[in-house]
């Protein structure tokens, strides 16, 4: 099972075994600049045993990359837990934002003797921005929240990000005019916020008159973060389409299909099991998938490569995807169907 990652206006879902590239088409219009933000800002190898390299310096609102390059398993740690990657496969990587100045050492919690520190400081330039709305630590009662600051007088760009915790899902990483609001987009404008997930956010700004992107050394500080958590949502508004229940299907490969009142939910978990409990006495299917764009909407067909049984009466529920810090919503009631025989 994979895990809708972050980005702006393109995102990567992994679902079983393959990787599917998703434009999520965000309609920003000028003065905005949407920034693709999947690639982290500074990467650290995991090889032979040790971080390289094992010192790091970055500045606050940069991400630090980990890539597992060994054979065995390894860690990123935080000795304050700020974060923790878990165990990390060979070629698996895990990324992590720094929204504040300090030093920050990290361990392998596999092999305590690897060790690491990043050093984050505050970027030269112009004074920093306000932040005024939403509230710090707001619980969201929507999906597309206005945010807004105060910019130091002078400024010319501004420079917006908004992370998700555990950097688990889309964020937002927009350069503008100096402009003093940016509202994020709801679906389908934009499949980004994700349920019950906190996000962090904070702005820069510079003087400088040419236009900068987002690694250029005349931006200002950050502002200090502030964070805002997204609606819980529950499976009560999802709605099992087809097959009805009880209904015979006519193909080995079906698709199920549900929709939903509620539009700002487009990410999903669906199970399908010959064991009406989804329990360990039966192969499972689940499988995650963006309704925004599976054919048809908000639907999952059984790959040909694992086709279901004959003669065989199957389960299917399906829910919305939580993710990061959030916390798993109950399945939607299960709805059956029968394969006939060959």
């Amino acid at each position: 099972m994979g895990f809708l990652r972050r980005s702006v206006v393109k995102f990567m879902v992994l679902v079983g075994s393959a990787i599917f590239g998703i434009v999520a088409g965000v309609a920003i219009n000028a003065p905005y600049q949407a920034l693709v933000s999947a690639a982290a800002n500074v990467n650290v190898s995991i090889q032979d045993f040790s971080f390289q390299k094992e010192n790091e310096e970055i500045v606050v609102g940069d991400t630090v990359r980990w890539t597992n390059r060994d054979l065995a398993a390894h860690t990123t740690t935080s000795n304050s837990g700020l974060w923790d990657s878990g165990s990390l496969s060979q070629g698996q990587a895990f990324s992590f934002t720094f929204a504040t100045p300090g030093t920050f050492p990290y361990f392998c919690a596999i092999h305590p003797s690897m060790t690491g520190t990043i050093v984050v400081s505050q970027p030269q330039g112009a004074p920093r921005p306000a932040l005024t709305s939403p509230p710090n630590n707001t619980v969201l009662g929507n999906f597309n929240p206005t945010l807004t600051w105060q910019l130091p007088e002078g400024s010319t760009q501004y420079h917006l990000k908004v992370t998700p915790a555990n950097d688990d899902g889309p964020g937002v990483n927009v350069i503008g005019n100096a402009t003093t609001s940016f509202t994020i987009p709801p679906p389908p404008q934009w499949y980004g916020l994700l349920p019950d997930i906190g996000y962090t956010w904070m702005v820069r700004a510079t003087t400088v008159q040419a236009p900068l992107d987002e690694n250029d050394s005349g931006w200002g500080e950050w502002s200090p973060s502030f964070r805002f958590r997204t609606p819980v949502v529950t499976s009560s508004s999802i709605e099992r389409v087809s097959p009805s229940n009880g209904a015979t299907v006519n193909s080995l490969t079906p698709t199920v299909q549900w929709s939903n009142s509620n539009s700002n939910i487009f990410y999903y978990e669906v199970q399908i099991s010959k064991d009406p409990a989804f329990g360990p006495n039966a192969f499972l299917y689940w499988e995650l998938r963006h309704g925004g764009v599976t054919s048809p909407p908000n639907s999952y067909t059984v790959p040909s490569e694992f086709p279901l049984e004959s003669n065989t009466r199957y389960v299917w529920r399906v829910r919305p995807r939580v993710q990061g810090d959030g916390t798993p919503v109950e399945w939607s009631a299960s709805s059956e169907f029968i394969v006939p025989g060959g």
